[in-house]
């Protein structure tokens, strides 16, 4: 389940593997009460550095376009950051 996760968000399993490893799969039959608790928090984490990735790759096409010639573009590009952001929780910067 957990290499499904990782190849539907599209990032390298060896890199993330020890560190969720870690933080997740301590002993989960003797705290599982806090088990569900430290899978919502590894995923949230995951989520939050791939919608980062996502603004980075938008970001950086934006700085190629033109705002006379590409205008449509250049409001799509800030209305998906905005989204991206409201995704990863990040009110501050999706309102900008």
């Amino acid at each position: 389940m957990i290499r499904f996760f990782f190849a539907a968000l599209q990032i390298d399993v060896t890199e993330y593997s020890d560190k969720f490893r870690t933080r997740l799969l301590k002993n989960p039959k003797r705290d599982s009460k806090f088990y569900y608790f430290r899978l919502q928090n590894a995923l949230l984490d995951l989520a939050k550095t791939y919608y980062l990735q996502e603004i980075k790759m938008v970001k950086n096409h934006k700085d190629h376009l033109n705002k006379t010639t590409h205008r449509y573009l250049f409001v799509r590009h800030n209305f998906k950051m905005g989204f991206f952001s409201e995704l990863k929780q990040e009110d501050r910067a999706a309102k900008r």
